[in-house]
């Protein structure tokens, strides 16, 4: 039996995780909240979840998701018990990520102001690039 994946919405805006939330929930699909990256790495230490879609901002106090994708890369073997998929949403453009990130491994990026059919479009690209066991 397969595990359906969960999101993980890391934004420190309360309005965009909510936006977001309801977002997910139309879609039916389940997802926890962090607002910084460093919650989010806590997060997914701890978590028991096997698949993840990280709906990451970029721009964030304590931890940015610049920061937080740093980690992960540097840290793989920290995050071997669970699949990992960042999808950013920022309001930055997608240019300016690039120059800063030329080799990050994402999903998608997505800029604010977010639609829902592309949140679901993004997040089922991610379902797909999964290994589901």
């Amino acid at each position: 039996m397969t595990e359906k994946p969960i999101a993980l919405v890391v934004d420190d805006d309360h309005i965009n995780r909510l936006l977001l939330g309801r977002m997910l929930k139309m879609l039916d699909i389940p997802f926890e909240q962090c607002e910084n990256g460093e919650e989010a790495l806590k997060w997914l230490k701890d978590t028991k979840q096997s698949h993840v879609v990280v709906l990451l901002d970029l721009n964030m106090p304590v931890m940015d998701g610049y920061e937080m994708m740093d980690y992960l890369q540097d840290n793989q073997s920290v995050f071997l018990h669970t699949q990992i998929s960042i999808i950013v949403v920022s309001a930055s453009e997608y240019f300016v990520f690039q120059q800063r990130c030329p080799e990050a491994d994402i999903i998608a990026y997505i800029q604010k102001p977010i639609s829902r059919e592309i949140v679901q479009q993004a997040i089922h690209q991610a379902y797909a690039n999964f290994q589901l066991k």
